[in-house]
């Protein structure tokens, strides 16, 4: 300036003598994540411009970012310390708010991280495609029951079995519900019957380009959020959803929640009529919060952001549904004895047209507690409905206390109960627990019925009347689990079930029981 002949000497002096108070500069740039990103990946054609519009919308944006600081500083002592959030108009897909963490110039949390365009594991947020993906193919309803019952998935990784949240199956479960509720395993069980190709096609065609893996790198873990994907995709993938709602509103809002193994990652991404919201909340540096769920973690935030929206309007009923009256029990037209049928819509041409048999009326005789025989007076037949559920569920029922009404007097079978040696064995049928040669004492303290052994298999679902027999005799139906009340001696275990017309069996397992004399030593003894 002095050499432009703006500033004399003697003040240049004076200014350059002043010392410099360096400081952090001001959130001058309203989205900052956003407009980095936008310069880095402008077209060519575009950068000699002076003005780049976006579609963001700077009242909204300003709130978002301080709705999301505010949350983080609310969790930090639950070790959340970042979180990010994204929000579109689903009509055009712009995005009218885009933060990528709680403070842009935090370095010690890695503010400058983009947590909008990150790849994280988006847990349970994947599970609405397989449903979608389900019903697409017109195989499945709303109404279709699906098995909440035990599952061991064979995968090249290794053989795992999935677990719902609460830690408990739920039987035989509406899809509509399974998904509302987001269990597991019957997710698991549609992604195994579609296969993670079909699975990660249809990721493909709702716009998650991050899942660039084989189908065999994911398996069926797919749909259980394995795969990393950005929050922008969550997003934009969620707004074609809205296109065609635990967590409270006063107006319509539907919404999912998602949390990544051991806690590293909390999601919640949802919709109005007229906006798509995403929010992920976690640590930048992959450390996992403190069992904090997408529940606890990002709906907090999600629901400020959706209450800072308002109402999108009601949900429109798209067009090709029909409406019909089913049994919730199983997805089927109710029967006359179902106590609670409900109206579900269906994809025109998959209303079922089947009876539900579920609901049954069985005449029991009072005085024993068995069925009434033809000739038993009117006086001690009592009339009692049950639910009866196909076999693989009786185990589940068995679990949970569920009654089956009295069996009929049991007829010989001619096969399944003969001699083992005349059985063809086959490995479709295991044995999961007890392991061969496993040693098991009498406690002759306890009391008997804390001295049971649990009798775990599995079975294909095309296997008929499956069972378990101890020494020969028979126990107990299902695979699933069943009881055996420990008594000293050798004893020999089998599945046996009926397979396209053969009687077939397990390998068979050997047990050992013995008679303890004083309480055993527990620190080497193995109690069932």
């Amino acid at each position: 300036m002095e050499h432009a002949g703006f500033l004399p000497p003697d003040e240049r002096k004076r200014l350059a003598a002043v010392p410099i108070d360096v400081q952090d500069p001001d959130l001058v740039v309203r989205a900052p994540h956003l407009t980095r990103w936008v310069l880095r990946h402008r077209r060519p054609e575009s950068r000699a411009l002076a003005e780049i519009r976006t579609t963001i919308d700077p009242a909204l944006q300003k709130t978002v970012a301080n709705l999301v600081e505010a949350h983080v500083q609310t969790f930090r002592q639950e070790t959340l310390t970042n979180a990010a959030a994204v929000v579109l108009d689903n009509r055009s897909g712009a995005i009218q708010a885009y933060v990528g963490s709680a403070d842009f110039w935090d370095k010690r949390h890695g503010g400058r991280n983009d947590g909008v365009r990150m790849l994280r594991q988006p847990g349970s947020a994947l599970k609405p495609f397989t449903y979608a993906h389900a019903l697409a193919s017109r195989r499945y309803t709303p109404a279709s029951v699906l098995a909440d019952i035990e599952l061991n998935v064979p995968e090249a990784s290794g053989a795992f079995t999935p677990e719902n949240y609460d830690e408990t199956y739920h039987g035989p479960t509406p899809l509509r519900q399974a998904l509302a509720s987001s269990f597991n395993v019957p997710a698991v069980r549609l992604a195994r019957e579609f296969g993670a190709a079909a699975l990660l096609e249809t990721l493909h065609r709702f716009g998650f380009d991050s899942l660039d893996r084989a189908p065999s790198y994911y398996g069926v873990g797919l749909t259980l959020g394995n795969g990393e994907v950005q929050p922008i995709e969550l997003a934009r993938a969620y707004a074609g959803l809205a296109r065609g709602g635990p967590l409270e509103f006063s107006f319509p809002v539907a919404v999912k929640t998602g949390t990544s193994k051991d806690y590293r990652d909390s999601w919640t991404v949802g919709y109005t009529p007229r906006h798509t919201v995403a929010v992920w909340a976690g640590n930048f540096d992959g450390a996992p919060m403190d069992r904090m769920s997408g529940i606890a973690g990002a709906a907090p935030l999600f629901h400020s952001i959706m209450r800072t929206l308002g109402s999108g309007g009601d949900f429109e009923r798209p067009p090709g549904l029909t409406p019909a009256r089913v049994c919730p029990a199983s997805g089927k037209r109710p029967g006359a004895h179902c106590p609670a049928p409900h109206r579900e819509f269906f994809l025109s041409g998959t209303v079922p047209t089947d009876t539900c048999t579920v609901h049954r009326v069985v005449a029991i005789d009072q005085r024993t507690g068995r069925r009434a025989a033809p000739g038993t007076a009117s006086r001690h037949v009592q009339q009692k409905r049950y639910a009866v559920y196909p076999e693989r569920y009786h185990a589940w029922m068995r679990e949970h206390d569920l009654p089956l009404p009295p069996t009929a007097p049991r007829t010989a079978s001619p096969t399944p109960t003969a001699a083992a040696g005349s059985l063809q064995v086959t490995d479709r049928l295991r044995i999961r627990d007890p392991a061969d040669g496993a040693l098991f004492y009498v406690d002759p303290v306890l009391r008997d019925r804390y001295q049971r052994l649990s009798l775990k298999g599995m079975a294909p679902d095309a296997f008929r009347d499956v069972h378990w027999v101890v020494d020969g005799t028979r126990h107990a139906s299902g695979a699933g689990r069943a009881m055996w009340q420990l008594r000293p001696g050798t004893h020999r275990i089998e599945l046996r079930a009926w397979h396209e017309g053969q009687a077939v069996r397990s390998p068979a397992v050997q047990i050992r029981v013995v008679a303890a004399t004083s309480p055993p030593n527990r620190s080497t003894v193995s109690e069932k």
